[in-house]
């Protein structure tokens, strides 16, 4: 699988400049020092858009190594124990699983995103085209490397791919598409693929995993978003080979990953009830991950993407707790 040239979004060059800022990068060079031994990988994820009642749309990444079978079933168990529900099923948050996520090895990467239905343009009929050219040059990306695919196996993946993808362009071209769900699915990718890759470009892995939370984004037009993210990711490592993992989510089977899941799930709920203008939330139990978590925290890294003017900005957003006067 060779690299595939696709034109670089501004937010992707965006990033490119504040990713070198010793703030981002001392972070992650040090979090690379101490994970340099280790060959598997997972993240995990979670998105809260569209709801009404919150100041915020976010979306969280938490990164972490596959240390072994014992350590994951430990810290499933623990975190199971200290924070069974997620932060919408419970009226508290429980300050020793907060604690606990301090002191082990994750890495977490939370965006605050403005109007993100313009992420590619302006106005509709831009981003109709941003959406269309990107899916296209993903499609040929798969169609390239089905060319120079060396078994049937690969050759048939890669194929099934590509009819995938063609079929989220085919209603494209129709009157009045709706972009919106393929539009949420592109930035996910590109986002999850961009952190992942930031932290993992300069080690030796050997396995990856991705395991979202259950929704339209990940289930949706197919399970389009696991080709689309791989695409990225693969890209962006510079085509280091790696046998890349994931779960197909099922309504009906609750993920093996759960608890996991709970910490983007705890983070993510946070953020997006956190009103940054007015510096107030709806329930104490956000909080109490706002400071007992995610302030003064260098492994919760926190950014918000939007535009002014047409214009895109990404900033970095850095908590601290209010100390009494």
């Amino acid at each position: 699988m060779n690299n595939c040239t696709i034109q670089k979004h501004p937010v992707h060059a965006l990033l490119d400049d504040f990713f070198v800022k010793t703030e981002i990068s001392d972070v992650i060079a040090e979090y690379q020092r101490k994970n340099s031994n280790h060959k598997k990988w997972l993240m995990f994820s979670d998105y809260c858009f569209d709801d009404k009642n919150k100041a915020n749309d976010v979306m969280t990444f938490v990164l972490m190594p596959y240390v072994s079978e014992e350590k994951f079933y430990e810290m499933q168990k623990t975190i199971h124990n200290m924070q069974p529900s997620d932060i919408k099923k419970t009226t508290t948050v429980s300050k020793a699983f907060l604690s606990y996520l301090k002191s082990e090895n994750v890495l977490t990467f939370s965006f605050v995103l403005n109007d993100r239905k313009h992420f590619f343009a302006p106005s509709h009929a831009q981003c109709l085209q941003g959406v269309k050219e990107t899916l296209q040059e993903i499609r040929n990306c798969y169609e390239g490397w089905k060319k120079t695919a060396n078994n049937e196996k690969a050759i048939k993946h890669y194929e099934n791919i590509v009819k995938k993808i063609e079929l989220q362009l085919a209603p494209l071209n129709g009157k009045n598409p709706n972009i919106k769900l393929l539009n949420d699915i592109l930035i996910t990718a590109f986002l999850g693929a961009y952190v992942s890759s930031k932290v993992l470009e300069k080690l030796s892995i050997e396995v990856f995993g991705w395991f979202s939370d259950r929704d339209n984004i990940i289930s949706g037009r197919g399970n389009i978003i696991i080709p689309i993210f791989h695409f990225y990711q693969h890209n962006m490592f510079g085509g280091h080979q790696y046998q890349f993992c994931t779960f197909t989510p099922d309504s009906s089977v609750e993920p093996f990953y759960e608890e996991f899941n709970r910490i983007a799930d705890v983070i993510t709920g946070a953020i997006a009830d956190y009103n940054m203008e007015n510096d107030c939330i709806t329930a104490d139990k956000f909080s109490t991950v706002l400071i007992d978590f995610l302030a003064d925290n260098r492994q919760a890294l926190i950014f918000r993407i939007h535009k002014v003017c047409d214009t895109y900005n990404v900033s970095h957003i850095v908590m601290h707790p209010i100390l009494p006067t």
